[in-house]
């Protein structure tokens, strides 16, 4: 990696069409099969490319990966792995760049094991450091048909998010869950792309968040504390609620009923306590306060711990992209709620987040993502195109800001 100009997603206010053409070079890019990162040749990235969703193709050896490529053999948007232990030598490299001169297949993604010796012509080019760095980021877990979405821009470079994602990212470990103590008798229960806040009382536990329920959440809870632990959702989404089954009871927003159902069933609900704002839970010496923010969800809320001043997220409050699909009403109501946690009569310190690496946030970062939202509500900034498949644009945009992003 000698001479190259690395950006670890550090953005200026600028379009992101304008930061490609500007700085061009190398960018590292994280995400759920990137957790360590991958590096993306920037010169190599076209404006409806930034954004892409795609069907994973799983072939290791490059001479395969130049004959499939000569017999028009990928689809628009696909994502082609190429995870082989041996670098890409020039001469495929500018066989390969031959075969996609016609073919009809248009808007590639190659990701590689070592970077390329030679640039490929007409596709994204990405690639990990080594072959030990690709299954050190799980990427050698994808198979054919899996979807991806890729976001050049953001910390996002991975499977489809909503439609797609995998256990096998979770059960790439010995062990499904991460633990991590933070101060203040708070516990991360942390999955591959999720992380979920034990926070012990005198007399209680209280347990935020669900995860993906690959594996038996209230175990890994129970392994910490002998407490009695009570289940409250920030909101509704698969990713955090989809634990619920091991649990006889979970606190949720009404208002999100239909998020958790969507998933699980309606039988679900048998273990749903509707959570209403303002709702305490007392854990003995100390009491955790619901606030309801709508925005990210319909239901979505915060929950601030008084002793500690600090407030747990869930998806309302992320470095990006955090998602925000409900229009410019969803959107300025979050700006309200963000603005009467900061200025009302909470005193907090930090926020919690339940995904991405900035972690904690603070006072000074919320206050930017509000100005990225009132930017966007007031439709004052541009949005990059996203992509559903080579030019079919998604409906909605990313906007960015210094280092976050929305998609909305």
């Amino acid at each position: 990696m000698e001479n190259t100009n690395v950006k670890n997603n550090i953005y200026k206010r600028e379009d992101i069409c304008e930061y490609i053409s500007e700085h061009g070079s190398i960018m590292k890019c994280f995400g759920n099969i990137a957790p360590e990162g991958a590096y993306i040749a920037v010169d190599t990235v076209k404006e409806d490319m930034i954004g892409m969703r795609g069907v994973v193709r799983r072939i290791d050896d490059i001479k395969e990966v130049i004959k499939t490529a000569e017999a028009n053999g990928f689809k628009e948007g696909d994502a082609i792995f190429c995870l082989g232990k041996t670098k890409i030598a020039k001469e495929d490299c500018l066989a390969l760049s031959e075969a996609l001169k016609n073919n009809e297949a248009k808007h590639l993604l190659f990701v590689f094991s070592f970077r390329p010796e030679v640039l490929i012509e007409n596709a994204v080019n990405a690639w990990y450091e080594s072959y030990k760095s690709a299954v050190r980021n799980h990427a050698h877990v994808l198979k054919d048909d899996d979807r991806m979405e890729y976001d050049l821009t953001t910390e996002l470079f991975g499977v489809d998010l909503i439609e797609c994602l995998d256990h096998r990212l979770s059960e790439k470990a010995a062990e499904p869950f991460y633990f991590e103590k933070l101060k203040d008798d708070v516990w991360v229960i942390g999955e591959e792309f999720t992380r979920q806040f034990l926070v012990l009382g005198e007399e209680k536990a209280l347990l935020i968040d669900a995860g993906f329920g690959y594996a038996d959440l209230r175990k890994a809870a129970e392994s910490i504390t002998d407490l009695p632990i009570e289940l409250a959702l920030t909101h509704g989404h698969f990713d955090h609620a989809g634990g619920v089954k091991y649990f006889d009871k979970a606190y949720l927003n009404e208002k999100d009923y239909d998020a958790i159902t969507a998933r699980q069933g309606k039988e679900i609900l048998e273990k749903i306590v509707p959570l209403e704002d303002g709702h305490v839970f007392d854990l003995g010496g100390r009491k955790i306060r619901t606030i309801a923010v709508r925005g990210h969800s319909k239901g979505s809320v915060f929950f601030y711990d008084e002793n500690t001043k600090t407030v747990y997220a869930g998806d309302s409050l992320l470095c990006g992209p955090f998602f925000l699909l409900f229009g410019e009403q969803e959107i300025r109501s979050l700006i309200g709620g963000l603005k009467s946690l900061l200025d009302g009569p909470f005193q907090i310190e930090r926020f919690y987040p339940a995904h991405r690496s900035m972690f904690p946030m603070y006072r000074n970062n919320v206050e930017d993502i509000i100005e990225l939202l009132t930017a966007v509500a007031d439709k004052t900034i541009e949005g990059c195109p996203t992509w559903i498949g080579p030019m079919v644009p998604s409906p909605y945009k990313t906007y960015h800001m210094g280092p976050y992003s929305v998609y909305a």
